[in-house]
C-alpha cells in the first residue's frame, strides 16, 4: 500500500496513500522511525498527517489495524511552499513540529524539511563526525568559551596542513580580507585588482578599507581572474591584486605574482572556497603577500563562522596580531601601541576547527570522490560545460559548479526549479559585481565583463557535501541529462 511513484525516493517512507489501512501504515512508520506519515489522496495531494501517538491513542478505543488511516489522521498541520526560505521554514519548527511537508502548487509533496535539513538533499552541510562535541564540552566544563587553548591549537595545525607558518585566526573570511588589506596599508586613495565575478565580500573589503575595487573579467575555464587583463587596469594608484580561487580551482597565481613583482604591488589570494586547493603542489594561499579562508558553514571545513589569514612575512604577521586584538599589547595590558578591531576567533569556534582539521584529508578524500564521479557523469554530456582545472593544478572542488551552453533546452533557472521539485538544491553562482548597482558606480559605461556575465547567466552550482552518495549523485546527473537534453 505504500507509494513508490514519488520523484524523491526518501519520501516514499513518510508518505502513505489515503487507502492504506493501519497495519501497512504501522510498517511505513517502522520503516522511516520518525513517528510520523503523511496521507495523501488519489491526485498525490496532501490532506492529512498520523503520528504514532495518534495510532496508539486510537486502538486504545477502537482495537481494529484494518481501520483506514483516514479515520486517525488529523487535518490540520503545517505545510509550506518548497520554494520557502529557510528562515521561513525555521520558524515553523517547535516541540511538536519536527517535519514540515513542502508542497507544490497543485499541494503535492515534493520535498520535506525537518529540524535537521531544510532540504533532502541541501547543496551542502557540514561534517561534523569527529572530536567537534568533545571540544565544546571542554570549552565550556572550563570556563573557556573565549580565550583558551584551542585557538593557537587550531592555527598551528591549520598551518601544517596547507605549509604555512604565519596563521591568524579571525571572525570570518570577509574580516580576514579586511585584516590583510589594513595590514599591508592599503586604504583611501588606492586601488585594487579584483575578478568582476566572486563573492561580494571581496568588494565590500576593499571599499571599506577606503580603497577603490577595479574590476577585471574572469578566464572562462577557470572561473578566475584572467592575468591577462590585468596589466591594462593597473595605474598609478594601484596597490594590490586579490586573486579568488573560485569554486575550489586555482588560478593562475604564478603570473599574477609576476605582474605583481613587476608592479610592485601587493597580492592577497582569497582562498575562501578552496581550502584543499593546490598550484605546481603547493597549497593556494602561500604565493602572495597574504592568504584568506573561511570557515562559514557551508565551507570544506567549519567552525559555524571564523576565518584564516597566512602572511608570508614575520613582520606582517606581528602586525596583523596587534590590528585583529584592537591594537592593544600582549605585554601590558590595556596599553595600546596601534590603532586596532575586535576580529577574535573564540575558543569554542577554535574548538570546532581542530576537530575539523583533524579530519582533513577523510573530508577532502570524499569531495574528490564526488567531483570524480560529476566529472565521468557529466563530462559526455554536450550541453554542460565543466570547469576546467589547469594540469598543474588541484581542484577541491567546494562546489561542483557547471555552465550550462547554448546547447541545453532548458535555463538555469528553470533547471534550478527542477531540481527543488525533485527536493534538491542547487544554486545560481554569484552574480557579476558590474550586474549589481551598489558596484555599478566603480565601472566605467564602457566596460564590458563578458565571460563573468556568460557564468552568471548559465552556471549553477550542485550538492557537493561529504556524506553525499552514489544514489543521490545518480539521480542529480539523470536530472541534468534529462531536462537539459528534454528526453521524455
Amino acid at each position: 500500500m505504500q507509494p513508490k511513484n514519488y520523484s524523491i525516493p526518501e519520501l516514499n517512507k513518510f508518505i502513505v496513500p489515503e487507502t492504506c489501512k493501519l497495519k501497512n501504515c504501522l510498517k511505513t512508520l517502522d520503516k522511516n522511525a520518525n513517528g510520523l506519515v503523511f496521507v495523501c489522496n488519489k491526485k498525490k495531494k496532501l490532506i492529512g498527517v498520523i503520528t504514532d501517538g495518534d495510532i496508539r491513542r486510537y486502538l486504545i478505543r477502537k482495537p481494529n489495524l484494518n481501520s483506514f488511516v483516514t479515520e486517525v489522521m488529523k487535518k490540520n498541520l503545517v505545510s509550506l511552499p518548497v520554494n520557502s526560505k529557510p528562515e521561513k521554514i525555521r520558524e515553523k519548527f517547535s516541540s511538536e513540529i519536527k517535519f514540515i511537508p513542502l508542497v507544490d502548487s497543485n499541494n503535492r509533496i515534493v520535498d520535506m524539511a525537518s529540524i535537521y535539513r531544510f532540504s533532502l538533499l541541501p547543496l551542502y552541510e557540514p561534517y561534523l563526525k569527529g572530536n567537534e562535541r568533545k571540544y565544546i564540552n571542554r570549552c565550556i566544563d572550563s570556563g573557556w568559551i573565549s580565550k583558551g587553548e584551542y585557538v593557537k591549537k587550531f592555527e598551528e595545525a591549520f598551518g601544517r596542513k596547507i605549509g604555512a607558518n604565519n596563521t591568524i585566526s579571525v571572525t570570518n573570511g570577509t574580516t580576514a580580507i579586511q585584516l590583510a588589506l589594513v595590514t599591508l596599508g592599503v586604504g583611501q586613495g588606492d586601488e585594487v585588482i579584483v575578478p568582476s565575478l566572486t563573492f561580494a565580500a571581496v568588494y565590500n573589503a576593499v571599499i571599506f578599507s577606503g580603497a577603490k575595487p577595479v574590476m577585471v573579467d574572469i578566464n572562462l575555464e577557470t572561473l578566475g581572474l584572467n592575468h591577462k587583463l590585468i596589466e591594462k587596469k593597473i595605474s598609478k594608484k594601484t596597490k594590490a591584486i586579490i586573486p579568488v580561487h573560485l569554486y575550489g580551482c586555482p588560478v593562475d597565481i604564478e603570473n599574477i605574482c609576476k605582474i605583481a613583482k613587476k608592479f610592485n604591488l601587493f597580492v592577497i589570494e582569497d582562498c575562501a572556497e578552496a581550502l584543499g586547493s593546490y598550484y605546481k603542489k603547493r597549497h593556494v594561499g602561500i604565493f602572495g603577500d597574504a592568504g584568506t579562508f573561511s570557515f562559514y558553514g557551508n565551507k570544506t571545513i567549519s567552525t559555524g563562522e571564523g576565518g584564516m589569514v597566512v602572511f608570508k612575512s614575520k613582520k606582517n604577521f606581528n602586525k596583523a596580531m596587534l590590528i585583529k586584538n584592537n591594537g592593544m599589547s600582549d605585554k601590558k595590558a590595556y596599553w595600546h601601541e596601534d590603532y586596532g578591531l575586535n576580529f577574535k576567533m573564540t575558543n569554542v569556534q577554535a574548538g570546532i576547527g581542530l576537530a575539523q582539521v583533524e579530519q582533513f584529508s577523510k573530508i577532502l578524500n570524499k569531495k574528490k570522490q564526488i567531483s570524480n564521479y560529476y566529472i565521468k557523469k557529466l563530462s559526455k554530456l554536450k550541453t554542460v560545460q565543466l570547469v576546467k582545472t589547469p594540469k598543474e593544478c588541484v581542484n577541491s572542488y567546494w562546489l561542483f559548479t557547471i555552465i550550462l551552453n547554448d546547447q541545453s533546452k532548458i535555463s538555469r533557472d528553470k533547471l534550478i526549479k527542477k531540481f527543488l521539485l525533485n527536493g534538491i538544491e542547487a544554486k545560481r553562482v554569484f552574480f557579476s559585481a558590474d550586474e549589481m548597482h551598489v558596484y555599478r558606480k566603480y565601472i566605467t559605461r564602457k566596460e564590458i565583463f563578458p565571460n563573468s556575465k556568460l557564468v552568471s547567466a548559465n552556471a549553477l552550482c550542485l550538492p557537493s557535501f561529504v556524506s553525499l552518495k552514489k544514489p543521490s549523485l545518480d539521480r542529480i546527473i539523470s536530472i541534468i541529462e534529462r531536462e537539459t537534453l528534454q528526453k521524455v
